[in-house]
């Protein structure tokens, strides 16, 4: 067998091997005709996409290199040789093959397409879109140049662009599931609901399996107030995925907002037990429990939250508040205390704090700390209120009066501090007033 006739047998074989699928015994035939014809680029070329296709991209690189040094203007090659250093995270070196490439051949809308991904891996988010925008130019029905572009408009923030992008790629592909996903995606955050809502839809239609489309679907639905829908999707979410613990979570939320505390206190719990680290979810699940009264369950549950996160501010928000309900106004004033080290510019936190000293009966203190959290906010008409109590309850009520009256002024349809201050003025030396 001359050398000739060997390497084109054995490439033969090998490229027969390579459409069947088989790729390792195609690349043992290519190795044979390499030995016949060392200088044959395209065995080398051959090799090196049988060699991508299992996985053994060092070796592919190797194979795709040979091809540049006997051939160095065969554009394939150093596309190739871009997607090999892609495969392997080396970004920088794939953009230097893919611009040799397009050196070479500048109508080459898959190589535009493969620069602009490695761009959008480097997070140049504007020179990925740039690249794409090049690929189209050569070929607008590209599906997939028109995804990526849109991915790396989201990346920019720049939504409305991108849902425009898959619109693009839907054009040519109908049933491009996930640019009907991402689009609903996009939409949902931009707040268009309804939008949303059919996007999802049109997923299911084609993916009707798809967990995690069930369960945007869901909290799109709940934005919509179609509670009743919303759990049904969660349900259908959960019987597809019953170990995703974030529709156990959403699950717990819209059966709150359907008042049926008890299923949603159970399903918080069963989201706990496969995310067992939710810092959300334990707070979460404190605050229905202390709505619901379970005050030594919500403590428990703010507790595990703070080993989780010692800082968290709504764990130790809600931790004192549930003190406080206790009557453990102690522990609550050290939660507070804590609080507010850690976010000292917080009216709410000095509000609380305020609160819990008032029921120590520490006034003086208790006015401190309202006036720590009015200087934060001064049209808190809460603090004003309550540190109107304050004063009252100290004997003077001129200035109390004159607390409850802030209050008024910012909320005029305070009840409770319009009858606090008629209470207050009957109190003042020569204010007093008849009784209405």
């Amino acid at each position: 067998m001359t050398q000739q006739v060997g390497a084109e047998t054995f490439f033969e074989r090998g490229r027969k091997l390579a459409q069947s699928g088989l790729f390792a015994e195609a690349i043992v035939a290519f190795n044979h005709a390499i030995k016949y014809q060392p200088n044959w680029y395209v065995v080398w070329y051959e090799c090196g996409k049988a060699l991508m296709k299992t996985r053994q991209i060092n070796d592919a690189i190797v194979s795709f290199k040979e091809v540049i040094a006997i051939r160095e203007d065969y554009s394939p090659a150093w596309n190739s040789l871009g997607m090999a250093y892609a495969a392997i995270e080396h970004h920088e070196e794939a953009i230097i093959s893919y611009d040799h490439a397009l050196q070479l051949n500048r109508h080459g809308h898959k190589t535009w397409y493969n620069r602009g991904n490695a761009l959008m891996k480097l997070n140049a988010y504007e020179a990925a879109i740039e690249s794409y925008e090049s690929g189209l130019k050569l070929r607008p029905d590209y599906a997939l140049g028109w995804y990526n572009r849109a991915l790396s408009l989201t990346h920019l923030k720049r939504y409305v662009e991108a849902i425009e992008s898959y619109e693009s790629a839907l054009v040519s592909r109908p049933h491009f599931s996930s640019a009907h996903h991402n689009q609903a995606n996009l939409l949902y955050k931009l707040g268009q609901y309804d939008e949303a809502l059919t996007k999802y839809n049109r997923v299911l239609e084609i993916k009707p399996n798809v967990a995690q489309v069930w369960l945007r679907r869901g909290m799109v639905l709940r934005r919509l107030n179609h509670n009743d829908e919303s759990l049904t999707s969660y349900n259908q979410a959960i019987r597809l995925a019953p170990l995703m613990s974030e529709a156990w979570y959403q699950r717990g939320k819209v059966l709150e907002s359907l008042y049926r505390t008890d299923e949603a206190i159970a399903s918080y719990q069963r989201s706990l037990k496969l995310s067992p680290h939710s810092l959300e979810g334990w707070v979460v699940l404190g605050l229905v429990q202390q709505s619901s009264r379970s005050l030594e369950d919500a403590l428990a549950s703010f507790n595990v939250a703070l080993t989780i996160r010692c800082t968290s501010i709504p764990a130790l928000s809600a931790k004192g508040q549930t003190l406080y309900q206790l009557g453990r106004y102690l522990d609550a004033l050290e939660t507070y205390d804590r609080a507010v080290k850690l976010h000292p510019e917080s009216c709410t936190l000095w509000y609380a704090r305020g609160k819990v000293i008032d029921r120590l009966n520490k006034s003086e203190e208790a006015i401190l700390s309202y006036d720590r959290a009015l200087e934060i906010h001064p049209e808190f008409d809460r603090a004003w209120y309550r540190r109107g109590i304050t004063l009252s309850r100290m004997g003077l009520h001129g200035e109390a009066v004159s607390n409850y009256e802030k209050a008024l002024a910012i909320n005029p349809n305070f009840v409770d501090a319009a009858s606090r201050r008629r209470i207050a003025l009957r109190h003042t030396n020569g204010n007093l007033v008849k009784p209405q």
